[in-house]
């Protein structure tokens, strides 16, 4: 197991100083406790793993539409995979993107 001391840090409950972080051997959380002795590895400030806020999600909706394993069939480069996904964005509506990133969320945060 590992643990992490740092001098802030935002957990569930807000605002929290010497905080120690507890890391299970999986790399999973095991304990955040407030008001803790420093111990051996120490930063500043520990803040959860942000969204991110920037994301190609909808890309996995269209995997594979780019691919090309056909015989005779024209060789793919980076134009002709921005005219495919500019077409797919085309046919795909506010709520399908949507239900894609929100299934990419969910599997980030397995």
């Amino acid at each position: 197991m590992k643990r992490l001391w740092a001098e802030q840090a935002l957990t569930d409950k807000g605002w929290k100083e010497s905080v120690v972080l507890e890391i299970a051997d999986n790399g999973r959380i095991k304990s955040i406790s407030a008001g803790q002795p420093r111990c051996e590895e120490v930063c500043s400030i520990l803040l959860p793993a942000p969204a991110n806020l920037h994301s190609h999600a909808f890309q996995r909706a269209m995997a594979g539409l780019t691919e090309s394993g056909e015989p005779g069939r024209k060789r793919r480069n980076f134009w002709t995979w921005r005219e495919i996904m500019y077409g797919f964005l085309e046919h795909v509506t506010p709520d399908d993107v949507e239900v894609i990133a929100a299934l990419a969320q969910v599997e980030m945060l397995e």
